[in-house]
């Protein structure tokens, strides 16, 4: 039983992100954001952690772009993900496929870290960070 449903009806309307943000709740672009400063907070790079700090943020970044898209990013394999946004006709797949050839980079370096042991300069893994920030500065009032 939802509290927010009556019988199958909405009892209130529903806010889209956009709306939490302007009401001072945290949004999708604001929620991505503090979990990034989350992440660098738990200063796994500097503790040798590499694997788990490319699982945490290609984590992060896939859920924000289910969540800001409606893409099933956390469900895909990086291929599988790729793929989809190069056949999506909406307007978010044409927003993402804007960014797609930094997407692809970033998620490989992901994937390489987490399955082939592939171990990028701290400098490289830093600059996920700074990816991921900019990604959702450009996406996050950019699509309704």
């Amino acid at each position: 039983l939802r509290p927010d449903r009556l019988h199958g009806r909405e009892l209130l309307p529903r806010l889209d992100h956009h709306a939490l943000e302007a009401l001072g709740r945290p949004g999708r672009g604001a929620l991505l954001l503090h979990e990034l400063a989350e992440l660098e907070r738990d200063n796994l790079l500097a503790r040798g952690e590499v694997q788990l700090f490319h699982e945490r943020i290609s984590g992060i970044l896939r859920r924000y772009i289910e969540n800001r898209f409606g893409l099933k990013a956390p469900e895909r394999t990086t291929e599988e993900f790729l793929s989809e946004l190069s056949q999506s006709r909406s307007t978010a797949g044409e927003l993402l496929g804007s960014h797609k050839a930094v997407l692809a980079d970033f998620l490989t370096q992901c994937d390489l870290v987490k399955f082939a042991r592939y171990e990028p300069d701290r400098a490289a893994s830093e600059k996920t960070i700074e990816i991921c920030r900019e990604f959702v500065e450009k996406t996050r009032g950019s699509y309704k």
